[in-house]
């Protein structure tokens, strides 16, 4: 008995230290390409997030990472998110990334954070 309970209890503390974690550096997510500066393009994703049920948590736009977190409002939970805005290969353009892992519940019930951060920035941007 008491070796099932401290199996349980590891199960438990593996589970919430990994549903709690951020997202990685660079990591997989959507990203798109706006024919526009980097500044014009950071001014905009800041609007866009400001705009949502998101919380800038930190900001750096030396290294053009934004770090936020939007709640899962059904779940009690947050989904951390990180958006990269940085210069693409083709001059004069912008790429914007999307990274978001939704922290104590499965991505597949996270709402679509990147696919509403573009469609934003989309429409501000006139892409």
């Amino acid at each position: 008995m008491f070796k099932r309970c401290v199996l349980i209890a590891g199960i438990v503390a593996l589970v919430a230290l990994t549903g709690c974690s951020t997202t990685g550096s660079g990591g997989t997510g959507d990203y798109r390409t706006y024919n526009k500066s980097t500044d014009v393009v950071w001014a905009a994703t800041l609007e866009v997030l400001d705009g949502l049920p998101i919380s800038v948590i930190a900001k750096d736009k030396s290294s053009g990472t934004i770090i936020a977190e939007g709640e899962l409002a059904s779940y009690g939970a947050d989904q951390k998110m990180k958006v990269y805005v940085e210069e693409d290969t083709t001059p004069g353009s912008t790429r914007v990334k999307v990274v978001s892992k939704a922290t104590m519940s499965p991505n597949n019930s996270a709402p679509p954070w990147p696919a509403t951060i573009f469609k934003a920035l989309d429409k501000k941007l006139g892409s």
